[in-house]
């Protein structure tokens, strides 16, 4: 998750604590509240669309978190609904009361839970967990003091460990490899103490709104930016993928210059140490290409990458790429684990312990000289030169003689 997504979250926050000092204003303003509670209608919708969202990049965990918003920012309507059922008052206050706490616990539970455990989904499993408040209505005494509702400090009306619940999410950037943890995780815990605002500072009704609000606003955008990442980003070695790159190339209009680059001899790497590290090997060249030149670097494909540079001619972008090859070869790549790879004849080769192997990549670069070609046309005249590196003898960098 960047810093910038991090910083919103949590002036949104801070902004929430500062309306509260000017509370009573705030609820003067007649008409202002009223626009305020018109904004009830569409608080439900963004939890809906976040639910859609997660649904949609597959995240279970994230689906029962938005439902669970959904009827926490549905908590008034749901209460007059429940009064009818014979649900004793008493009871249904006190529950909503507890529901930010008890959701902390088990939402943060839900997201905590893998994928699957020896190949068995668990979905089933966080529909159970998530179900798990309702108990509430059954031994709602029991919750209480589990909760310390009974044991409140003066007059706060949130539960203690549902604030340390919250917090619980951002756990999974440790047990979750899957790079949407950092951002999913950072968004629940926001909105987990967003959603506990009102029982901290006591707000009144017109507020509690606004934290609903931006409860939905943080989920909606933190979705989003998975949706996006998975659109334009490339799962294995975390760059840009072809797609960001067409967008890129559709923008482009002058002074730029586009570099293609191939790890050389990468498919006998791969016959004969495995695919699993000729994946280590892929992210570790695309890790050292996005250090040297960040956002401009793309996965074009296979063991192909592509950089893009603005305000750049061809000699100067062949200088910079050559401070890249000579990192990725004086880098090397060290093999440390047994591997059964297949050579070309067809035997296997049995590779124990430490072994370090050399790594090197060919490049081609244009630029579009005075007659500007389509940005398609260069990234093609790159290619060539690429090509011609390959023949040229490999590990150095080559440029496209531009009429």
């Amino acid at each position: 998750m960047k810093l910038k997504h991090a910083s919103v979250y949590l002036s949104l926050i801070l902004l929430i604590v500062i309306l509260s000092f000017f509370e009573d204003l705030f609820v003067q303003e007649i008409q202002v509240v009223q626009i305020y509670t018109k904004l009830l209608y569409g608080v439900p919708l963004l939890f809906l669309l976040s639910a859609f969202l997660a649904f949609r990049i597959n995240e279970t965990s994230t689906v029962l978190i938005s439902l669970s918003f959904l009827i926490m920012s549905l908590s008034g309507p749901l209460m007059s609904y429940l009064l009818t059922a014979a649900i004793s008052e008493e009871i249904l206050v006190s529950f909503f009361r507890a529901m930010p706490a008890i959701s902390a616990f088990t939402l943060s539970i839900i997201f905590l839970l893998p994928v699957k455990i020896r190949g068995k989904s668990l979905s089933g499993l966080k529909i159970i967990v998530f179900l798990l408040p309702f108990l509430y209505f059954f031994n709602p005494e029991y919750f209480d003091n589990l909760l310390m509702l009974n044991n409140l400090y003066q007059d706060l009306t949130l539960p203690i460990p549902g604030i340390f619940a919250s917090f619980l999410p951002l756990a999974s950037t440790i047990f979750r490899r899957d790079r949407r943890a950092g951002v999913l995780s950072l968004s629940i815990t926001a909105s987990f103490i967003i959603f506990m605002l009102p029982g901290i500072l006591m707000l009144e009704e017109s507020l509690l709104l606004s934290c609903y609000l931006f409860s939905g606003i943080i989920m909606l955008h933190s979705l989003y930016r998975v949706y996006w990442e998975n659109a334009y980003i490339d799962e294995l070695t975390g760059l840009y993928n072809r797609r960001a790159l067409d967008e890129r190339l559709a923008r482009l209009s002058k002074g730029y210059s586009i570099a293609m680059v191939d790890i050389d001899h990468f498919k006998n790497f791969n016959d004969t140490y495995g695919h699993e590290e000729g994946d280590n090997v892929l992210r570790l060249v695309a890790k050292i290409l996005k250090d040297h030149f960040g956002a401009s670097a793309f996965r074009y494909g296979g063991e192909e990458f592509c950089i893009i540079f603005r305000r750049k001619n061809a000699k100067d972008a062949a200088a910079l790429m050559n401070e890249a090859r000579l990192d990725v070869a004086s880098h090397g790549f060290s093999i440390r684990r047994s591997q059964k790879g297949r050579k070309k004849s067809g035997r296997k080769k049995s590779v124990k312990g430490i072994k370090k192997v050399k790594l090197s990549f060919s490049s081609g670069i244009a630029s579009p000289g005075i007659s500007r070609p389509d940005p398609v046309e260069v990234l093609k005249n790159a290619d060539n030169a690429l090509y011609t590196a390959k023949n040229n003898g490999r590990n150095r960098v080559e440029i496209t003689r531009n009429r």
